[in-house]
């Protein structure tokens, strides 16, 4: 509920910024793009065909989803002069293998809950503006969203034997979940941080630096040179 509400908040800040709009729905086809990625490894690897058949029906919305989003990416890109980006080169993190297949189950689940979350409320935003045709984009993609959700539910149930037991599997992904984000803002922090501190000190470096230039010319000058 909260994270609806900042979402809502937000919405004209986010939407509103120049170039931003593009930029967001090219990062909506690039996470689209991981998904099929992510999905064509779990149908090759689960044991069980019927589950293997319910993957490839999703990656195949999935890709479907991407090139909505780059299009419509780059129909913005246009409006503004830019060239068109070209389809994402994303990659994937072997969360089938890594996580197995009940974390991958929880964690696609979460991620198709809080996509419903965001395109709900970016279709109503749109819908508000006037602004049918990026509202129907939301609005079409949401409906499969809402069928991955359901469908990727009823197979963690299935395969942790219980909806008590699937109820742990969705916090210990969510635990995994945040524990993955630290580490990455972490390592995004601590690159910013090392480049603040490399142009903090490098004037007081520069001085320094420049009186080792400068004292090879002056002892030439002199005629003296150390022993």
């Amino acid at each position: 509920m909260l994270r609806s509400l900042l979402t809502d908040i937000l919405n004209p800040l986010v939407w509103n910024l120049p170039g931003n709009a593009a930029a967001k729905f090219y990062r909506f086809s690039f996470t689209e793009y991981s998904s099929v990625l992510d999905l064509t490894l779990a149908a090759r690897l689960t044991p069980s065909n019927d589950r293997a058949s319910q993957y490839l029906r999703h990656l195949q919305d999935e890709l479907k989803h991407t090139h909505i989003f780059l299009n419509r990416c780059n129909k913005l890109r246009k409006e503004r002069g830019r060239k068109p980006r070209s389809a994402p080169d994303a990659d994937y993190e072997n969360l089938f293998e890594r996580l197995g297949e009940e974390q991958f189950l929880a964690f696609v689940h979460l991620g198709e809950k809080r996509g419903c979350m965001q395109f709900t409320s970016y279709a109503r935003y749109f819908s508000k503006k006037g602004d049918t045709q990026t509202s129907s984009i939301f609005t079409t993609v949401l409906a499969d969203e809402t069928q991955h959700m359901a469908y990727t539910h009823d197979l963690l149930v299935e395969l942790c034997g219980s909806r008590q037991k699937a109820k742990i599997a969705l916090l210990k992904a969510q635990a995994w979940e945040a524990r993955r984000s630290w580490m990455r803002n972490g390592k995004a922090l601590t690159s910013k941080l090392f480049f603040v501190i490399v142009l903090s000190v490098y004037p007081l470096l520069l001085p320094y630096k420049l009186l080792q230039i400068a004292r090879p010319a002056a002892q030439k000058e002199s005629g003296w040179s150390s022993l």
